[in-house]
């Protein structure tokens, strides 16, 4: 494994709130005083309003357009909390971008130094970059031509919990066990206080938000040991990554063989829904919620997508009550049936009863890359009377 920068060693104690992180940051600035990436650091993890200013005002002699430098000294002057960004701001905020050489195929690259990147995608080649070794290693390969399941690309805004966020790159994963294989679709969010997410989606669940645990927990073979009880894995699988794009915080193992082989394991607990990705020499757990569909696009701002996701939506309520309308017609005619016919019923002292009929939540394919779950609503069939020539026969709807 390639030895990490000093920048990257800063980054990362910033990032986990280690109190070396200043100490770290001062180190590359008497190197560097003007590493712009290590001053944004440094004035994050300053508490001291005006040390943290001096810090924001380097920024801006370094990069001028910095927004995100901008706001801060305008909330730090003016003694308020830096403006929380709305909708109406994504996509508009600069950033400095450097431009590299794949070591492959000699092509351009961009890189986002404010991101704490470890490694990014040549769009030309596929070849992936490690950004922490002076030469740019190449960590291995992947194809350039999978597209995402959902139109999320690497350079898109998002407004999550009241904080901007970037996403930094995508990943695809593939998964199996003995009887199957599946995939699904990561991306990885920076805020602007440095925090990292993950969305993830999955066609037969939709979209996860999750954020690392920290201080990593314990894991063991069947769960994970939370302060607020243990989580038990329901699931664990074998996985590798097959597609990527943009950057990522990390470096992602690689490979057809064994060495790009991960173990990733899922628990729930509480309503939160945990994740573990093992590889050989790292261990991340991540910890989130289930988000709406039309919840991500708005965060996003696509709200081409949140007006189809809602029509979307409506269609399929709309077949969802004329199933069910077909269904409860279906009973009633054989209910009818049996009276008007004088179908023997079986021996019963009860001259009426009561009919319920749930009909189970099921899966409806509504393209060939998407699957929407739709559950059905419970059909009720009310008060069959067969004791005398007047039948009443009630259908409610719930």
């Amino acid at each position: 494994m390639a030895e990490l920068s000093a920048l990257d060693r800063a980054i990362r104690a910033a990032r986990r709130g280690h109190p070396t992180a200043r100490d770290l940051l001062g180190a590359v600035l008497e190197d560097d005083p003007r590493n712009e990436a290590a001053l944004v650091w440094r004035a994050r993890v300053e508490p001291e309003p005006d040390i943290k200013a001096h810090y924001v005002r380097r920024v801006l002699n370094v990069n001028p357009g910095s927004a995100w430098a901008k706001a801060q000294l305008a909330a730090l002057e003016g003694g308020a909390p830096a403006p929380t960004p709305d909708l109406d701001e994504i996509g508009t905020r600069p950033a400095s971008i450097h431009h590299l050489q794949c070591a492959s195929c000699a092509g351009q690259v961009e890189v986002h130094p404010e991101r704490g990147s470890k490694a990014v995608v040549c769009t030309h080649c596929g070849t992936v970059l490690d950004l922490t070794t002076e030469q740019l290693a190449i960590l291995g390969q992947v194809t350039t031509r999978w597209i995402a399941s959902r139109d999320i690309r690497p350079g898109a805004e998002a407004v999550l919990e009241g904080e901007r966020h970037v996403v930094g790159g995508w990943l695809r994963y593939e998964g199996w066990d003995s009887e199957e294989r599946w995939r699904w679709d990561e991306w990885q969010l920076i805020g602007d206080r440095g925090a990292v997410r993950y969305l993830s989606f999955f066609d037969d669940e939709g979209f996860l938000l999750q954020t690392p645990v920290r201080p990593t927990p314990k894991v063991d073979a069947r769960g994970i040991e939370m302060p607020q009880g243990y989580v038990r894995f329901h699931e664990t699988s074998a996985a590798r990554i097959v597609a990527m794009a943009g950057e990522m915080t990390w470096r992602p193992r690689l490979g057809s063989g064994l060495e790009g082989v991960l173990q990733v394991a899922e628990g729930r607990r509480d309503g939160v829904h945990y994740s573990v990705e093992t590889t050989a020499d790292e261990l991340e757990v991540v910890a989130g919620r289930h988000v709406p569909e039309v919840e991500v696009w708005t965060a996003l701002g696509r709200h081409d997508q949140v007006e189809r996701t809602h029509a979307r939506v409506a269609s399929l309520r709309g077949g969802r009550r004329l199933m069910v309308e077909v269904a409860a017609l279906s009973l009633v005619l054989g209910a009818m049936f049996a009276v008007l016919y004088n179908v023997d019923l079986p021996p019963s002292d009860v001259a009426s009863a009561d009919l319920e009929v749930a009909i189970e939540p099921v899966v409806l394919p509504t393209d060939r890359d998407e699957r929407t779950l739709a559950l059905y609503d419970t059909l009720e069939v009310l008060t069959v009377d067969v004791s005398s020539r007047i039948h009443e026969i009630d259908v409610a709807f719930r």
